[in-house]
């Protein structure tokens, strides 16, 4: 009896398995996103799904922030017995530095893949988006706020409860390996995924993570997160991770998809590897005298 109670429990530490704590924590947030969304929304609120797919997607990404959001630091609390600003989320000044160093980091990247596609000839600026795919005030405000929920939930959940609760229960090392490959594979999932954008999505998420170690704080991750979303998509008007959105610039593409990232996005390039390899290096020497 004791050796299969060993199997749920951690005797010394008086509580559940770090398996067990992330299976917890995924139970609460499924259970909250099919509350929340689905009758409380959907149901409840709108009396049936939205016509319109930005609202519906928009719809979405809300319900999944709050839903996670809610699972974690219900989990934190009373699964993983921690604070919930130790999961990251103290807030400094530093903090606040990190958050925009991300943000700006992202830019830099976004803008740099453009420049690289422009000097190939492999993608042309044409200017203003008109027409149906135009942005308005209404749309940015949706898309940006879009972009803020998605960089704050999958950062409180990948680089936050997940990660550490796999680095706790199996080292970092692993960890690690585990994380990043988790992650590749759940954007393996999304529309127009490739071998390629699955592996460069690995790199991704071992940049993000790297914010993350470098720090013990989400802030770094999460700004960068945010950032690309916005300026790969919205602004720039790439797709992002398979999805297409209303955007501001009319950028085309003038080569193959392994090259200009196609209707993946910037994340389906070899291009991009440079500027995560830039973006590594930057964040590596903005952290350099505060590594724990």
């Amino acid at each position: 009896m004791t050796a299969i109670k060993n199997i749920f429990w951690n005797a010394q530490e008086g509580r559940l398995r770090a398996f067990w704590r992330i299976l917890t924590i995924m139970i609460i947030l499924v259970a909250l996103f099919q509350g929340v969304f689905f009758f409380g929304i959907i149901k409840g609120i709108m009396g049936g799904f939205p016509s319109d797919p930005e609202l519906r997607s928009f719809l979405t990404i809300i319900s999944l922030a709050i839903s996670a959001t809610t699972a974690i630091f219900i989990a934190r609390k009373w699964v993983d017995k921690k604070s919930i600003l130790s999961l990251g989320l103290k807030l400094d000044g530093t903090a606040a530095k990190d958050l925009i160093f991300g943000f700006l980091l992202s830019i830099f990247m976004m803008a740099g893949f453009i420049g690289l596609l422009i000097s190939f000839d492999l993608a042309t600026i044409n200017g203003i988006m008109g027409g149906a795919a135009a942005m308005t005030m209404t749309s940015f405000v949706i898309l940006f706020t879009t972009t803020v929920l998605v960089g704050w939930w999958e950062e409180l959940a990948f680089r936050g409860a997940v990660f550490q609760n796999m680095e706790e229960g199996l080292g970092i090392k692993i960890a690690v390996v585990i994380s990043c490959l988790l992650y590749g594979v759940l954007h393996a999932a999304n529309p127009n995924a490739t071998l390629l954008s699955s592996l460069i999505i690995i790199a991704f998420g071992a940049m993000r993570l790297l914010g993350y170690l470098r720090t013990r704080q989400l802030w770094l991750s999460m700004g960068m997160h945010i950032s690309w979303n916005f300026f790969q998509g919205p602004v720039g008007g790439f797709a992002m991770s398979g999805q297409d959105s209303k955007h501001i610039l009319d950028v085309s593409l003038n080569g193959p998809d392994h090259l200009t990232g196609g209707a993946f996005g910037p994340e389906g390039s070899f291009f991009i590897l440079p500027m995560v390899a830039l973006a590594v290096w930057a964040m590596w020497a903005w952290t350099k005298d505060r590594v724990q």
